[in-house]
């Protein structure tokens, strides 16, 4: 007897708490199939999603109907009395056109040909050991709570003196604006040439003619002038004063 004698099959039973339109989805994305497909799943009759494989690919299968969201089941075919009991009364990969051959022939989804499932539990990338953070705090310390690390300035309130300044009521114009002559420019002596005429005519600027038979490089890191040392100047004020400036009093710009 073969081993491959087994079917999943789906009723449209869905994981307790799952979004029936995001399941709807899952499946669509995992069988590649429209949205007309999708919901012959949903018919409510049994659909067989896989037959003729063996128990370990059916339960792969159904781990993956699992966390799409839907609820499948295993069918021994072997145990069955008759083909017509796992047969489905509706087809996902193409519509049904008689109710005989629905009874002779279950429709199957070959997308997952290549896709496999491992067991639940099993480590698919190994996670990398990331190593503790050395951070050096030996040069740090920390203050009591409360303490004030940095005592605040008082700053003084600002003083200002307002009492030569007046204010004019609205409206009042402060400065009459002054009224400016239109510029007036003869231009009757000036002309224009037409475009291309030479102005002025380009002298011609010979060459310049430098002697360099008298002059030397020397190599690179040579000093050329040694530098003289600088005293640093006496200064007797001894007999200077400096007084304390008055503060000028601000000038009231409306006045």
């Amino acid at each position: 007897m073969s081993e491959n004698t087994f079917a999943v099959a789906f009723s449209g039973q869905l994981v307790e708490g799952a979004d029936p339109a995001q399941v709807r989805t899952n499946l669509a994305q995992l069988f590649k199939l429209d949205a007309t497909k999708v919901e012959h799943l949903f018919s409510g009759k049994r659909v067989v999603i896989k037959k003729g494989v063996d128990q370990q690919t059916a339960g792969k299968y159904k781990l993956a109907l699992h966390k799409a969201g839907a609820v499948a089941e295993i069918i021994n075919l072997a145990a069955a009395q008759k083909p017509a009991s796992v047969t489905p009364a509706a087809t996902v990969s193409q519509e049904s056109t008689s109710s005989s051959e629905q009874q002779t022939q279950a429709p199957t989804i070959g997308a997952m040909e290549n896709v496999t499932v491992d067991e639940p539990g099993v480590i698919l990338v190994a996670a990398e050991e990331v190593p503790a953070l050395q951070v050096d705090v030996s040069g740090m310390d920390m203050a009591e709570p409360g303490v004030v690390l940095v005592q605040a300035e008082e700053v003084p309130d600002l003083q200002l003196d307002t009492s030569f300044m007046d204010m004019a009521e609205p409206g009042v114009v402060m400065v009459e604006a002054e009224e400016v002559p239109d510029l007036q420019i003869d231009v009757s002596s000036i002309g224009m040439d037409e475009p291309g005429v030479i102005l002025v005519q380009a002298e011609e600027v010979p060459n310049l003619q430098v002697d360099t038979s008298s002059l030397d490089m020397a190599e690179p890191g040579v000093t050329l002038v040694e530098a003289e040392e600088v005293p640093e100047p006496v200064i007797d004020i001894s007999s200077l004063s400096a007084d304390e400036p008055e503060p000028e009093k601000p000038k009231n710009p409306f006045m």
